[in-house]
């Protein structure tokens, strides 16, 4: 069901399949350098968040890798975004709030086309394309995460310690010890998913800029809300990543190396804030100093908690802000999952298709 009767005017699927082929040329030129290996990719009808990689076995006679990304994490993404900027006191500077009426409060699930889960669509138009834009980031980081397991090898590591043949996002493993090196390789793959996508938007607005004088209004405004220079896009990609890494895993609990595949949420935006901070530290003809992002990444912390509180209509989650500003908890756990990493690097080294991409 759909409320706000205004098309979005986006096919997320088509445009989701040209990002993928975007990303996957960009692996197997600069990322690939060591094996060359085809890499193919499809969208499923699956309705939940949820992809998965594969990486063929010496036996098959022809070396690829393969991403399976489901259809419902695209919508999962869109409906999100959309119940942001519909709320008139979500980023009320973008476009004109005052044409949102909000919504209705709802709790937030990862299998929207299931049931009667309504579609909300911003009235204004350039927070819709605002929508949008954020919704390609998430869509992207997905695809780019099971690239970098991909490229890293940890399938072959997988397969050959565990005699699993594939990685999906939601199959928790029985043992301890596979839960702990794959929480590890999760934050391996979100190290090497930002940077992909960092790239990736930063191309994109670099090639967009000459263009953007002959776009309709909305999109050369919402482009230049998300992607107008460097530290916007570094940030717009940042919320993006908190959004998805929180609606990913919206059950809030402490540190448990039993509970689930993937670090808590806020230990992986930790570990990916130390990893922008890293790509920024090394790309200082921008004029970003990682301690200026350090701070902002506190502030759109706060505004995606305070975003999700609107749409759910809870109190904001205090416990989460702490958790991820500052050196608290998740910064020590943060560091002892990065030294859990580097002590499986070795084991991945016969495996991976080039050099470790930010690892």
């Amino acid at each position: 069901m759909v409320e706000n009767s205004a098309d979005p005017n986006a096919d997320l699927h088509a445009a989701a399949l040209l990002s993928f082929e975007h990303l996957a040329r960009f692996a197997a030129e600069s990322l690939y350098t060591e094996k060359q290996r085809e890499i193919d990719f499809c969208l499923t009808a699956s309705t939940h968040l949820n992809a998965f990689a594969y990486a063929s076995t010496d036996q098959e006679p022809t070396p690829y890798d393969f991403i399976a990304v489901c259809g419902g994490a695209i919508w999962t993404a869109f409906d999100l975004f959309n119940r942001v900027f519909a709320h008139p006191g979500n980023f009320p500077h973008v476009g004109n709030a005052a044409l949102e009426t909000a919504p209705s409060p709802t709790n937030l699930t990862t299998n929207v086309l299931a049931g009667n889960h309504k579609i909300i669509l911003p009235r204004c138009p350039i927070r819709r394309v605002c929508a949008v834009l954020f919704t390609e980031i998430c869509t992207n980081l997905l695809f780019a995460h099971e690239l970098t397991h991909l490229q890293q090898g940890h399938l072959e590591f997988v397969r050959e310690t565990y005699g699993q043949n594939h990685i999906d996002e939601r199959d928790a493993p029985e043992s301890i010890e596979f839960r702990r090196n794959r929480q590890a390789l999760e934050m391996a793959a979100d190290t090497g998913a930002v940077r992909i996508v960092i790239e990736w938007a930063c191309r994109k607005a670099a090639f967009l800029h000459p263009q953007l004088q002959s776009l309709p209004e909305e999109v050369r405004v919402a482009r230049t809300t998300a992607f107008g220079n460097f530290e916007t896009t570094i940030n717009s990609v940042s919320l993006a990543l908190y959004m998805h890494y929180r609606n990913f895993d919206n059950e809030w609990q402490w540190w448990n190396a039993d509970a689930a595949t993937h670090p808590l949420p806020a230990m992986r935006m930790v570990a990916s804030i130390f990893n922008i901070q890293a790509i920024l530290a090394t790309h200082t003809e921008h004029g970003y100093e990682p301690e200026r992002f350090l701070k902002n990444s506190d502030k759109i912390i706060a505004k995606a908690e305070e975003a999700f509180a609107l749409i759910t209509g809870e109190p904001v989650n205090d416990k989460m802000i702490k958790s991820v500003a500052g050196t608290r908890l998740s910064t020590d756990e943060a560091i002892l999952l990065r030294s859990h990493w580097a002590s499986l690097k070795p084991s991945l080294r016969q495996y991976r298709r080039g050099p470790i991409y930010g690892g």
